[in-house]
């Protein structure tokens, strides 16, 4: 069993129960978590990301890197990390070795900056 279907399984068991706590207060139950892991997979899926297609997260670690690499998962999707503390040149390197099909990028980022 994969961590995505262990993550499903658990929603399915014990909805209510906590399954994520991040360190700023920010909680979710696995309700929760299966209700905005579904929603980042239909954002994914309008952004044109199919089964098969590498995705490049280049997010700091958070609550949002574990939804989006969940998110991937359940679409079929194959989550690529690229490091956060990667600059611009580090960033570009990691995409053209990666060839992902969509990249996140977080904006708050100085790699995501300079890219702009």
């Amino acid at each position: 069993m994969n961590l995505a279907e262990q993550l499903d399984r658990r929603c399915q068991e014990a909805p209510e129960r906590l399954g994520l706590a991040f360190e700023d207060g920010r909680r979710w139950t696995y309700g929760e978590l299966a209700g905005e892991i579904g929603a980042r997979a239909r954002v994914l899926r309008t952004w044109g990301v199919a089964p098969g297609d590498r995705v490049a997260l280049v997010l700091r670690n958070g609550p949002e890197c574990v939804l989006f690499l969940h998110a991937c998962w359940l679409i079929g999707a194959v989550p690529v990390s690229i490091s956060a503390l990667y600059g611009p040149d580090d960033l570009a390197a990691a995409l053209a070795k990666t060839t992902p099909a969509f990249a996140l990028l977080d904006p708050a980022l100085p790699a995501a900056t300079a890219s702009r």
